[in-house]
């Protein structure tokens, strides 16, 4: 949901600023912002609107939300104003095993990014916000799965970019192509 977001707003923003008079009737940031928000319902749909694709919509709204009104939350409240709109929504959402990891890995990859913002090496950040990831969600893969991936780092590590930045946008052009040609 996310990598959908992000692309969408790429992609909108840098088309709808090609156009002077488009820029002058609304900025670009706010054309993209739908369209990533939109971009990311869509997905959301698309994969069945399980917990961790709806927590992701609802952090995006927020944000949206908040950027519109002129107001920057800090990290913990985001992250806690989600967690309310998840619960009210789906208030059993707690005893899912999708709950704990998705807020979980979020919260760890906020840290643990946020943390490393000061450092000019981003190879070496990606490196350490995953091992912080890999060693923060262990108890949780023990206690829900009775068991701890060892590969799991090296996975994400070389997985997440190769998904994120050439196979995902790859299937997104593929599927708006099929929609156009078919």
């Amino acid at each position: 949901v996310g990598i959908a977001a992000l692309w969408c707003y790429w992609l909108s923003d840098f088309l709808w600023r090609r156009s002077k008079t488009l820029c002058q009737w609304l900025p670009s940031q706010r054309v993209a912002e739908v369209v990533s928000l939109l971009g990311a319902v869509m997905i959301m749909l698309m994969s069945g609107a399980g917990l961790p694709s709806q927590r992701a919509v609802i952090m995006l709204v927020l944000l949206i939300i908040s950027r519109r009104a002129g107001r920057y939350f800090k990290l913990h409240n985001l992250l806690g104003m989600a967690l309310i709109a998840v619960l009210l929504w789906q208030p059993f959402a707690v005893l899912s095993t999708s709950f704990w990891l998705s807020f979980g890995a979020v919260t760890v990859i906020a840290l643990a990014s946020h943390k490393q913002m000061q450092q000019p090496n981003r190879l070496i950040d990606w490196l350490k916000i995953n091992g912080y990831l890999y060693i923060a969600l262990m108890p949780f893969g023990w206690l829900f799965f009775n068991k701890i991936s060892w590969v799991a780092l090296s996975a994400n590590v070389f997985l997440i970019p190769l998904m994120s930045l050439l196979i995902t946008p790859l299937l997104y052009l593929g599927a708006l192509l099929s929609l156009v040609y078919s």
